[in-house]
């Protein structure tokens, strides 16, 4: 009885190991890269939403086309991803390559001044396909329907 005991104790270690490194793991870096999404365009939402020509446009193309392709990396390495996107603890495969697309299309347009009605329609609908969290209101989806909505008027 006392070895039967020991090894479901064994073989609930082993499950419990199992779940956490190859379940919770993936979707606790998910969550992490999508808050790091958050963080870093709100700290380049000046050079996002008034592109021109600067050291910091320069700095914040790579660092948005990183967060581009470590989105999709986090997302992919998922196990059971349609299960998860099911239970709703990540967006959809379709909403995480749209937000992969705004990401890269903000890096690309970064030292075009002509495109700051875009940028915050870009910025909007990345806070809003990934789902990220913000405080006051979701400004920044608010500010991307905004300007989303006078483009089309």
């Amino acid at each position: 009885m006392e070895l039967l005991i020991f090894f479901l104790g064994v073989l609930t270690a082993i499950l419990g190991y199992i779940f956490s490194n190859f379940f919770l793991k993936p979707i606790s870096q998910y969550k992490d890269i999508n808050a790091k999404i958050g963080y870093k365009l709100t700290y380049y939402v000046h050079i996002i939403t008034s592109p021109g020509k600067g050291m910091l446009a320069d700095e914040a193309r790579p660092v948005i086309r990183d967060l581009a392709c470590d989105l999709e990396r986090r997302y992919l390495s998922i196990p059971l991803r349609h299960l998860v996107e099911f239970l709703r603890l990540v967006p959809t495969e379709d909403d995480i390559i749209a937000a992969k697309g705004q990401l890269i299309f903000i890096s690309n347009s970064l030292n075009n001044s002509g495109r700051t009605d875009e940028n915050h329609i870009a910025l909007g609908k990345i806070f809003e396909l990934l789902k990220i969290k913000e405080l006051k209101n979701g400004s920044m989806v608010e500010a991307g329907k905004l300007y989303g909505k006078n483009r089309e008027e």
